[in-house]
């Protein structure tokens, strides 16, 4: 990630700085320091948040294919119990 700074200047509503202020007091950071360590947390979580949802995608396509399996198996079984 750059370290470059960029000037941005944004509006946002009062009570929201509010709260950036605040935090900023209790981690005995500047309102800029805030912001930046408040995005960059916001935007890990969302990456963690993606990761996250992606696995559990996954993890429910394995278990409807053990499902499957399971199925077809105990099927197999009875049809060889049938032929007996």
């Amino acid at each position: 990630m750059s370290r470059e700074l960029q000037r941005l200047n944004i509006n946002m509503p009062a009570d929201l700085i509010q709260q950036v202020d605040e935090y900023a007091e209790r981690m005995n950071l500047n309102r800029t320091s805030a912001m930046i360590t408040l995005v960059s947390n916001g935007l890990e979580q969302e990456n963690v948040m993606s990761v996250i949802y992606q696995l559990l995608d996954r993890v429910l396509e394995l278990e409807e294919n053990a499902r499957v399996e399971l199925l077809n198996r105990v099927l197999e079984l009875e049809e060889r119990l049938l032929v007996r």
